[in-house]
């Protein structure tokens, strides 16, 4: 059931979103935040254009880390859509449907909107129904909801926002 929603919400924002938004500048989130995967409990990383899961709150140089993100909500698009941006890198989330890598952000790129619900616990792409997933390889990529025999491999929560509303 969760997995149907998830699918149907996700199918209809990549429609509504593929007839295209001009870009804009973006306002991004002063928080940083982590995304842990339910299933093998490390955080989603960045390091160069390589998006992967790594012990979440490992200090890279400078204290920086790669497990800090940011987001930004996107303007004429549904309300989910943000932007998801890795601190260290100052690259985006963006995906071909498959692969999941970073990029510089532009809100033009539908394959950088992504919804993110807190309650779903569920970061997934606008551009396909597909979910952003995690693997005990320390991979991601993304895949149908129907083809993930555990769900909490597509879960996603953020650390210190635990379930919905607080």
């Amino acid at each position: 059931m969760r997995k149907a929603r998830i699918a149907a919400g996700l199918g209809a924002a990549a429609a509504l979103l593929l007839g295209g938004s001009p870009a804009h500048a973006v306002t991004w989130d002063s928080g940083i935040h982590a995304w842990q995967n339910d299933y093998t409990g490390k955080c989603l990383s960045g390091s160069g254009r390589t998006v992967a899961q790594e012990t979440c709150g490992l200090p890279v140089s400078g204290g920086a880390r790669s497990t800090d993100w940011t987001y930004s909500d996107i303007a004429n698009a549904e309300k989910d859509s943000v932007l998801v941006r890795n601190k260290l890198t100052g690259l985006c989330l963006d995906t071909n449907g498959t692969d999941v890598y970073l990029s510089g952000c532009t809100t033009a790129d539908p394959g950088q909107h992504w919804g993110f619900n807190d309650c779903e616990r569920v970061l997934g792409s606008h551009l396909t129904s597909r979910m952003l997933t995690g693997w005990k390889t320390g991979g991601v990529s993304m895949a149908n909801p129907a083809d993930v025999d555990d769900d909490a491999k597509s879960a996603w929560h953020r650390l210190g926002k635990e379930g919905c509303g607080g």
